[in-house]
């Protein structure tokens, strides 16, 4: 399956960088200012598929995570958009995966 290079999210195009560069620490990041995703190579598909859904809703998060959370971004506080995200997004991706009708359902908008 051919990986995607960009998306829409608001009225913005984003852009998907697949790194050749290994994963290290983090497998991911995205970009706001740049409008760009990075997905670092990783020879677990699974692992790469929920880290580009983890990225994602970091994109989701943009700009609202201040008001949901209620915290200065310029202050080194603890990262509580991070810390939901990490705990939402492996539920997300079994969901995805294993709910494929769902899925269907929800992208077309037609129950038949």
């Amino acid at each position: 399956m051919r990986k995607p290079t960009k998306f829409k999210s608001g009225c913005y195009t984003w852009k998907i960088y697949w790194s050749e560069e290994e994963a290290d620490e983090m497998y991911g990041k995205t970009d706001t200012s740049t409008k760009t995703v990075t997905i670092y190579k990783c020879k677990n598909d699974e692992i790469t598929r929920e880290t580009l859904l983890h990225e994602l809703l970091h994109v989701v998060m943009e700009d609202k995570a201040e008001a949901v959370f209620n915290f200065d971004p310029d202050k080194k506080e603890y990262d509580k958009e991070e810390n939901l995200i990490r705990l939402i997004s492996p539920v997300l991706m079994q969901l995805i995966s294993e709910n494929p009708e769902l899925i269907r359902f929800l992208s077309k908008g037609s129950a038949k």
